[in-house]
């Protein structure tokens, strides 16, 4: 199943009445959510910093779509997300911006409990790793971005089951929205992306060749490896088990 498909799939499983309203920071050209639900939605909200994006937009003069050209920072999402989406629940939040992804989704969490969440993950960090990068560090192209997947669950335990990673994006239903029950966050990571991986499956992700090797080592020499790997970003993340 696509990311889009996924989507699809757990607005059906929600067992709660609301308007579709759906929030996407770091949107590019196009969103993961699908079309037809954009279409139908109450509001959508997408944020993308790159004006060549935002001008080339498909959904630029939609009436029921606000297009904010700006980054989402810490500092700045809570008010977005009041003046745009107000009262209403939030059905999806897509976070996909490349860098303090981590302290974004904090800071949203504090005001709004979306009924879903579809993250990006820096999906190299293995579990049970706990990685992210912090405010105001800007994408360099490098492995040093966002937050790993175990930091994710962290964060939404209290009040999500995480639900799936696709590769290096992970989604979460609120409990209170659907019946389930937690499976295991190592199965889950496991499953979504070490496995694939290390059997050859996931070719796309040859760039992560160079720290493949994250995945096979004990959590404590992980962690030693990859804190040696990004000592040139000393101060800028936070790192533990």
């Amino acid at each position: 199943m696509s990311e889009s498909e996924l989507l699809k799939k757990y607005v059906n499983e929600l067992h709660v009445s609301h308007d579709n309203v759906y929030v996407d920071l770091g949107c590019s050209y196009i969103s993961n959510i699908p079309k037809e639900m954009v279409d139908g939605s109450h509001l959508s909200l997408f944020i993308e910093p790159n004006s060549d994006k935002t001008n080339q937009h498909p959904y630029a003069n939609q009436e029921n779509v606000t297009l904010l050209n700006k980054f989402a920072t810490p500092d700045n999402i809570q008010k977005i997300i009041k003046d745009n989406v107000k009262s209403k629940e939030i059905t999806i939040l897509d976070i996909d911006i490349d860098s303090y992804d981590f302290e974004v989704l904090k800071s949203i969490l504090e005001i709004k409990k979306p009924y879903i969440l579809m993250a990006e993950v820096n999906e190299k960090i293995p579990y049970p790793i706990k990685f992210h990068v912090k405010y105001d560090h800007v994408w360099d192209g490098s492995h040093f971005f966002g937050m790993s997947f175990t930091t994710f669950c962290d964060l939404v335990k209290a009040d999500y089951y995480v639900v799936n990673l696709k590769q290096n994006n992970v989604f979460a239903i609120r409990k209170d929205a659907a019946n389930m029950q937690q499976d295991s966050y190592s199965d889950i990571y496991n499953q979504g992306y070490k496995e694939p991986r290390t059997k050859g499956n996931l070719n796309s992700f040859h760039y992560n060749s160079n720290v493949d090797h994250w995945l096979n080592l004990a959590p404590q020499d992980a962690l030693q490896s990859i804190d040696k790997y990004f000592e040139n970003y000393h101060g800028k993340y936070e790192i533990g088990i």
